[in-house]
């Protein structure tokens, strides 16, 4: 019986690598990243203020949940400002069009707002030398005492638009290159006085992980970030020798890349459907009964 073989639609340089990921690649190279706040312990911090924010409550409730049984509550006192960030660093993920950070949020008052931090490992700001990084924002809260699901769409394009800030700020040598999103956080200020939140069911769409030698160029100092960007990046190896060779796939660590971005193999078994309409339908790859023809090919 002969083997089949996979064929990335419009991607002829991918053949011979996307066999062999097919084959070996773990399965959790690409998928959702969860937290279901179903332990005791607390997993989200107050990270920054500038509203002289400061936790009344802090706990892992298990007295109302959005999903399951556990959820975080924050009681927050805060005075005059425009921010009090709650979050959770995340395992640093890829900057891809299908990555889009989701959480529900209950709270007692509106405008609440999901957001982001992006780094740019490469890139040192000029006053600090850390690892320039950015907010992108999200939908904001606005259905007080209910849960409502909160998310950030969009993320390359927030990305792009905010790269380009960049470079106006510091100049065209910013380099965006292995950008990753490495934390998840709710402005949850809302207003003077007490602020009550719950938050629940944390979901990370498209999450593909960055591995440890991809983080940073190893000489920007290592240090914590709050999402205003002040800080540095997460220590990490040098990032290893890859195939320069344009067009050319490589796996770094767990992940497909070509042309230094990821590629996330969406495989199909071919059954004589034309190619084109596969490859408008998001299909990159496909499992077919015998060797390409050089008309499939091409």
């Amino acid at each position: 019986m002969k083997s089949k073989r996979a064929m990335p639609v419009g991607r002829r340089s991918v053949l011979f690598l996307a066999i062999l990921f097919l084959a070996s690649a773990p399965a959790d190279v690409r998928g959702d990243y969860f937290e279901t706040f179903e332990t005791p312990s607390t997993s989200w911090r107050l990270v920054d203020s500038d509203a002289h924010a400061k936790l009344a409550q802090h706990e892992r409730t298990f007295r109302q949940s959005h999903g399951g049984q556990g959820a975080e509550y924050f009681g927050i006192l805060a005075k005059f400002g425009a921010y009090a960030y709650i979050g959770q660093d995340i395992q640093p993920a890829h900057i891809i069009s299908e990555l889009s950070p989701r959480l529900w949020v209950k709270s007692n008052r509106a405008d609440l707002q999901i957001v982001a931090r992006i780094v740019l490992p490469h890139s040192a700001h000029p006053r600090t030398g850390e690892p320039i990084s950015f907010l992108i924002e999200g939908a904001k809260y606005s259905q007080v005492d209910r849960w409502q699901q909160l998310k950030i769409s969009g993320v390359v394009g927030k990305f792009e638009a905010h790269v380009r800030g960049v470079r106006t700020q510091f100049g065209s040598q910013v380099d965006a290159r292995g950008a990753f999103l490495d934390m998840v956080a709710l402005n949850a200020y809302g207003g003077p006085g007490k602020t009550e939140v719950w938050i629940d069911d944390l979901q990370i769409a498209g999450h593909i992980a960055v591995g440890p030698g991809n983080i940073g160029p190893g000489n920007i100092a290592s240090a914590k970030r709050t999402p205003s960007g002040k800080g540095g990046a997460p220590n990490a190896a040098p990032r290893p020798a890859v195939l320069e060779q344009r067009g050319y796939p490589t796996l770094q660590g767990s992940v497909l890349e070509v042309e230094k971005r990821p590629f996330p193999p969406r495989v199909l078994d071919h059954n004589g459907e034309s190619f084109s309409t596969l490859k408008a339908m998001g299909i990159n790859t496909l499992r077919l009964p015998s060797p390409a023809t050089e008309q499939q090919k091409n």
